[in-house]
């Protein structure tokens, strides 16, 4: 009896880490800066689970992260960004961040699709998100 339940005990065990192999190895890849091999995380995860939750969720996390530019410019004009003047108190240049379009319209075509997929996991994940009163 001991030996099947410590069996048991080790295939549940097993079962769980493997069921979150990808998001782990996903999360270590984004840790690293490794994108190759966080792209090749991602379309294996696709491929295997493709109703998962989970990879809609590291998917669109992937796309924004991706997404975010700073752009340094010697054009002072750039509109809502921090702009660097010359000793003389001329303008010399500016530095602004945003999102780059494509890539934030992917992320969120991403999020709507994972949503459709998940639609009640999403709310009570999100839930936390509404303001108290």
């Amino acid at each position: 009896m001991r030996k099947i339940l410590a069996v048991s005990l080790l295939t549940l065990v097993s079962l769980t880490g493997y069921a979150q192999t990808y998001q782990i190895d996903f999360r270590r890849a984004m840790q690293t800066q490794d994108t190759a091999k966080v792209r090749k995380v991602l379309t294996t995860w696709q491929q295997k689970k493709p109703q998962d939750p989970d990879w809609y969720v590291a998917n669109f996390n992937y796309l924004l992260k991706k997404a975010y530019r700073v752009e340094v410019s010697s054009n002072p004009g750039k509109p809502g960004g921090l702009v660097f003047s010359k000793p003389n108190g001329e303008a010399a240049g500016s530095i602004s961040e945003g999102y780059e379009p494509t890539l934030l319209a992917a992320a969120r075509t991403t999020l709507r699709e994972g949503i459709r997929v998940a639609p009640t996991g999403w709310i009570c994940a999100l839930a936390w998100l509404r303001p108290t009163r």
